[in-house]
């Protein structure tokens, strides 16, 4: 309470992080008195008196503590492998390492590029990552850009046993279900001893070195609509099992790509923060550069993307969050998982139309294989009853039916009588009762209809509903369909269009001429 309350009255000095550190650094090393900087001002801080002296000479307490580092038991390894199969059709196999225990991978190596001897470097495994009752599986895999990484052999050791190991001892590998000892090669443990090492804090991983699939560059830029300067970035991804690697470009403009660099910069560990290209800074004005300005700011763009480029890891099995949300921010970034996932969907397609291809073909083989069967048996039945190979039967043809098309009917919503509204009712509902297709045309709602009908109708009051029409030509008003559907002819009136004659007065007419 009582350093709080000194503390508010600015009797003790409260520092930042970094300076903490650098405090705690010299504190560590033995150091006296230190030199800081805090918001442009200038201070000596004296470690033995714990007192902050400014340049003016005013002084205030601090306070400083130095934590004693704790040691942990790890095992230090070195590993090789001989005589690995070799799965890529390009080249030779790129293996690398994984030691997993209960599903969990401990550690992952990197990436040795054509090799099937690979000496991997020397790594350092934590007895408290690990559980010593339970066997380590050390898979080596192949590693691919597209697809899944391939297992190339694997080898089953127990944790306690690894401390009885004598130098350069050799294991056969055997594939995942343990068998075909010898056939998929050899591994070495070169050096396997323990030893104490300085603690790395909780939730560690083995160091993981996977190179990045993917190669951006700037290639120019262009004055988008608005007036504003957009760089092209040009994303190479080089694919395994393709002939040419594939490509896309982005288009942003510099205060996108710096919130980018801004975003990347605190995501990345100081030793591989150094190795990045300086990042251009950002100008006072926003218009008016001149082109010498333009051309070494997009060289600095280039050179810097080059370097990020190389620097974000591809996915591995044993990563950290952290480097996981890098690959995923720099990625997001450069569009990379819409590229890739239409590359991905238009190669499944191709596959698919291949396969479907594939199965047309056979089909038409197992057709022509039916075909030639039936052919050879037809031909053994006629030897035996002795018919000549000319003979063959001849299938009538069924006629097919008149279709009923293009029929109209021409009706009125406002009927002048109750005898024109029950005519066509019945016309309806005579035609939904034969499934007969029509379309119905209201004359009192359409001027242009009713005028069309009564110029084309062939009845004898032409202004009468309902009319029946076939392809634009008058066939009949409601007294006559309901004659022809009476002698059960109508299907076929409505078919030929031509309204048939009743046998009685066909007679009558022939014996009068």
């Amino acid at each position: 309470q009582k350093w709080e309350y000194e503390k508010r009255r600015n009797v003790w000095a409260a520092y930042p992080l970094d300076v903490n550190a650098k405090i705690a650094k010299t504190c560590a090393k033995g150091g006296k008195t230190v030199a800081i900087k805090m918001r442009g001002k200038e201070y000596l801080v004296d470690l033995v008196s714990m007192v902050q002296k400014s340049k003016s000479g005013k002084t205030k307490k601090i306070k400083c503590k130095v934590k004693k580092q704790k040691m942990e038991t790890c095992m230090q390894f070195k590993i090789s492998a001989s005589e690995l199969i070799n799965v890529d059709t390009n080249g030779l196999s790129d293996p690398y390492l994984v030691i997993s225990q209960h599903k969990r991978v401990v550690y992952q190596s990197e990436v040795i590029q054509d090799s099937l001897s690979p000496v991997w470097k020397p790594f350092n495994l934590f007895m408290s990552t690990i559980d010593t009752k339970h066997p380590l599986l050390f898979k080596i895999y192949d590693y691919d850009v597209m697809g899944e990484d391939e297992l190339l052999g694997m080898v089953s050791v127990g944790a306690n046993q690894l401390k009885l190991l004598a130098p350069n001892t050799t294991m056969d590998l055997v594939d995942e279900a343990g068998q075909h000892r010898g056939q998929y090669g050899k591994v070495k443990f070169h050096f396997v001893h323990t030893a104490k090492v300085p603690a790395m804090g909780k939730g560690r991983r083995g160091s993981v070195e996977r190179p990045s699939p993917y190669h951006v560059s700037v290639i120019g830029r262009e004055k988008n609509s608005a007036g504003h300067i957009e760089y092209i970035l040009r994303v190479i991804a080089p694919l395994a099992d393709s002939k040419q690697p594939v490509e896309w470009t982005v288009r942003k403009k510099f205060g996108l790509l710096q919130k980018c660099h801004d975003g990347v910069k605190t995501m990345l560990v100081e030793n591989v923060r150094k190795t990045l290209k300086p990042f251009p800074p950002r100008p006072r004005a926003l218009f008016g550069h001149s082109q010498k300005f333009l051309n070494e700011r997009e060289r600095m763009l280039h050179a810097y993307w080059n370097s990020l480029s190389r620097v974000v890891p591809g996915p591995t099995k044993a990563e950290s969050k952290q480097v996981k949300a890098l690959r995923q921010k720099v990625y997001g970034f450069l569009e990379v998982d819409h590229h890739m996932s239409k590359l991905k969907l238009e190669r499944r397609l191709q596959k698919e139309k291949k396969k479907q291809q594939e199965q047309d073909r056979k089909l038409q083989e197992n057709r022509q294989k039916l075909e030639e069967k039936r052919i050879e048996q037809a031909k053994s039945v006629r030897e035996k009853i002795g018919i000549s190979e000319e003979w063959h039967m001849v299938k009538t043809p069924t006629k097919k039916k008149n279709q009923i098309k293009d029929l109209v009917v021409f009706t009125s919503s406002c009927p002048g009588n109750t005898l024109t509204r029950k005519y066509t009712i019945s016309l309806l509902n005579l035609f939904d009762a034969l499934k007969i297709k029509y379309e119905v045309k209201d004359v009192s709602m359409d001027r242009k209809t009713r005028e069309w009908m009564l110029s084309n109708s062939a009845a004898i009051n032409k202004r009468q509903t309902p009319q029946v029409f076939k392809a634009q030509q008058f066939l009949a008003a409601w007294p006559e369909i309901h004659d022809v559907h009476e002698q059960g002819l109508l299907m076929t009136f409505l078919s030929s269009g031509k309204l048939p004659q009743n046998p009685t007065t066909a007679m009558q007419e022939q014996k009068s001429s």
